[in-house]
């Protein structure tokens, strides 16, 4: 079903208007660096979770407001599509060695990747691994860095 639901969303999403790309395990997934993910996660600028959420409303589980968890603070939207969850960040910003920083990087890291008929913005894989490194996810960077050593 992730598959399906990321199909919609490029097919939703194409002219946004606004940077967004899929992130995290979803994006991964796309790539075949892992074998599952549970949710589509999605980064964009704030303009950018304002316009998915029109885009998106009828699936709105939680509106767009700012919010915290973990190590990331940024504009938070959420839908549900076909059962799986969507995970919007705008603008977000990570806690990084004791301090607050701002996200730019991910905007300089968006790649299209090609998928069936439809082109999706995903980080690049470099940049999944540089965050995951700097949050202090060792094993999602672990998993990139297996990946790229030895592609399926």
């Amino acid at each position: 079903m992730i598959l399906e639901v990321i199909t919609y969303l490029a097919e939703k999403l194409y002219n946004l208007r606004e940077p967004w790309a899929l992130v995290g395990g979803s994006n991964l997934f796309l790539r075949k660096c892992i074998d599952k993910t549970n949710d589509v996660d999605i980064i964009s600028t704030e303009t950018g979770v304002s316009l998915i959420y029109k885009k998106l409303y009828c699936h709105t589980i939680i509106e767009p407001n700012w919010s915290e968890y973990e190590n990331i603070r940024s504009l938070f939207y959420s839908a549900c599509i076909y059962d799986i969850r969507i995970e919007v960040m705008g603008e977000p910003i990570n806690h990084f060695d004791g301090q607050w920083v701002k996200n730019c990087w991910w905007k300089n890291s968006i790649e299209s990747l090609q998928f069936e008929d439809l082109i999706v913005p995903c980080t690049s894989l470099y940049y999944e691994k540089m965050i995951n490194i700097r949050l202090k996810n060792y094993d999602r960077a672990l998993s990139i860095e297996n990946f790229k050593k030895y592609p399926q």
